[in-house]
């Protein structure tokens, strides 16, 4: 569960990505809109982060120059039992939200399958609009991603071999670990109508 903590939360990206798709601490201070999902034999947890006026982060530096600050957003579905949908960007700020001809859009669809209990395959798939036709940008997006998730391995490995085994039974959930602990509770919830 520690790889989905990891999703749920992207508060972190000001700290363990702050080199690659963070950039800036405000991704951590902006409180995220948590919403259930349970619709259309669907359940999971919806996050919405937005961030304003913050300085393009390394990422977006590679796709190209900007000369004003961004305002960015993380919207995204944790769906059961591991599938991670998300579309995110950056438009300068000034420019309208429906105006996307100077933005950064990227679509995302990360999905973990568990194969032991202390391993998981982690699927992905990052998409931007077809409109790039430029090759190198998919290098760019592909090696970008690949280092951000070594980071993320890295945080997650540590956090394994620091919990004891029992850890998660006395968690202390702070508020910024609500969309984590509500799917945390809906999974156990499902686990155990499973059970039934």
């Amino acid at each position: 569960l520690l790889i989905a903590d990891n999703l749920l939360d992207f508060s972190h990206l000001s700290y363990v990505h702050a080199k690659t798709l963070g950039g800036t601490t405000a991704i951590a201070q902006a409180r995220p809109v948590i919403e259930k999902i349970d619709r259309q034999g669907q359940r999971g947890v919806k996050v919405s982060r937005f961030v304003q006026n913050v300085e393009a982060s390394p990422f977006y530096r590679k796709f190209r120059a900007f000369d004003t600050p961004l305002d960015r957003w993380f919207i995204y579905d944790f769906l059961f039992p591991s599938t991670l949908l998300m579309q995110s960007g950056g438009r300068p700020v000034g420019d309208a939200p429906d105006d996307n001809s100077r933005a950064v859009l990227l679509h995302s669809c990360q999905t973990l399958t568990p194969e032991t209990d202390t391993s998981t395959h982690y699927f992905f798939q990052q998409s931007h609009p077809a409109t790039v036709q430029d090759e190198t940008i998919k290098h760019i997006i592909f090696n970008s991603l690949i280092e951000a998730f070594n980071e993320d391995r890295d945080m997650i490995t540590a956090q394994f071999h620091n919990l004891s085994d029992n850890a998660e039974d006395t968690m202390m959930p702070l508020h910024f670990d609500s969309a984590l602990m509500q799917f945390r509770a809906m999974l156990k919830e499902a686990m155990a109508a499973e059970k039934r």
